[in-house]
């Protein structure tokens, strides 16, 4: 480093502003959008799970912020119930729970700090994996499917893209856990598929960990990747096939 350069360096004041990188997208990135073609569209649920969703479960410390703040296991149910109203196919893409081995990336590692904080039970975490109970009366019927699992962000995830191939869905509605690990995994690996999706930015949250929401950083890269970015209620009506 040179003097003049390390003069610099010691002279920088960094900016006192706290960058919100949710409003920074809404205000500066282009809102994508698409028309749905309903004979052809699938609402995908990523790790709409008890270890995400429920208090008990293991991730729950790090995403109950985002959760309870978007109301998301509420607008999940509106999606399914909309779905199932208007005979659109419903995938869940579950998350792999194995409390016998300690994982050591991705949610593993969120778990494990979760499940140490003090007055934290970990005598639920074998029911990590169960759907929430109160999406499960959704999922009974034919047009339902529940995919194999996945261990880290769904990347890769050959079941889902067999289904939705088999069934000719090319557009997707996805929501569920966590934005920025298993939902953006399985947006990234459903876009270089070929599929055109449309993330509901109010169905899902992050991990937010020492006053950061890992949600409202993703916001660049919903906007980004995906084709739309919808909340629940405009979903709802597209759902429904009216113009909003």
């Amino acid at each position: 480093m040179t003097t003049a350069t390390a003069r610099k360096a010691e002279e920088h004041q960094p900016s006192a502003a706290v960058i919100n990188l949710a409003e920074v997208a809404a205000k500066s990135l282009p809102c994508p959008d698409m028309s749905l073609d309903l004979n052809h569209t699938a609402l995908v649920l990523v790790d709409p799970q008890k270890g995400f969703l429920d208090p008990e479960g293991s991730l729950w410390p790090a995403v109950k912020n985002g959760v309870r703040g978007n109301n998301v296991i509420e607008h999940l149910e509106w999606l399914l119930d909309t779905a199932c109203s208007t005979g659109m196919l419903r995938v869940v893409c579950p998350h792999h729970h194995d409390h016998r081995q300690a994982e050591s990336v991705g949610v593993g590692r969120v778990a494990a700090w979760a499940n140490a904080l003090p007055g934290r039970s970990t005598e639920h975490v074998g029911e990590d994996g169960d759907i929430l109970p109160c999406l499960t009366p959704y999922l009974q019927d034919d047009n339902a499917v529940i995919t194999g699992t996945h261990r880290l962000c769904g990347l890769a995830n050959r079941d889902l893209m067999q289904e939705l191939r088999a069934r000719r869905i090319t557009q997707v509605i996805l929501a569920g856990m966590c934005a920025n690990l298993c939902l953006e995994g399985h947006l990234r690996d459903l876009v270089e598929n070929g599929f055109s999706v449309a993330i509901v930015s109010d169905a899902t949250a992050g991990i937010a960990i020492d006053g950061v929401d890992a949600r409202n950083h993703n916001m660049h890269s919903f906007r980004l990747l995906a084709n739309a970015v919808w909340d629940t209620r405009e979903t709802i009506l597209r759902m429904y096939g009216k113009n909003v």
